[in-house]
């Protein structure tokens, strides 16, 4: 949207990530004039450090008029891992040692 632009903008909410945000008053307006509080599957951090799982939907479009505030947004890219099947694993000494045997993990664990 250009900076001078003074029109509505429709944006499509896709709530396909779970985020945590230290936000409590997130609110979506519809095209429809119907509003939901929070976004399903946003998990929200009190300053105690416990979460409320939310589970209400913005699945519609959200539309910013002149003079609405925009903030507390989470603009990102959603990472979409890709697995390749295979028929079986191919040989390594991994593993070969039992549990800790890359001998990556807390010091307090080893054996002295």
């Amino acid at each position: 949207v250009d900076a001078g632009y003074r029109g509505e903008v429709g944006v499509i909410v896709d709530n396909i990530a779970e985020r945590i945000t230290p936000f409590n008053s997130l609110k979506f307006e519809h095209i429809d004039g119907t509003t939901t509080e929070t976004a399903k599957h946003a998990r929200y951090c009190s300053r105690y450090g416990d979460y409320v799982e939310q589970d209400e939907v913005a699945y519609q479009t959200y539309i910013v008029r002149k003079g609405d505030r925009v903030a507390q947004a989470i603009i990102k890219p959603v990472e979409q891992a890709v697995f390749t099947e295979v028929a079986e694993l191919g040989d390594s000494d991994r593993g070969a040692g039992g549990f800790g045997s890359s001998r990556h993990y807390p010091a307090r664990w080893r054996r002295k």
